[in-house]
């Protein structure tokens, strides 16, 4: 796992993990996919597909 795209996490028992920060996105309509950094600092609930919206026009 590459350093810039894992944080250390300290578990309950005292261990540190590793958490992984970037996943492919695959859009159950279209099938396009893209591999998206996750936010570490805020929650996101909806992620509008590229391949269906395009890169500027996402609602």
């Amino acid at each position: 796992m590459n350093r810039i795209d894992a944080v250390p996490l300290r578990a309950a028992n005292d261990t540190i993990e590793e958490v992984e920060l970037h996943s492919l996105i695959t859009c159950p309509e279209c099938g396009y996919s893209e591999r998206e950094e996750m936010s570490t600092d805020a929650l996101s609930v909806f992620y509008y597909c590229k391949g269906l919206w395009g890169a500027t026009e996402a609602p």
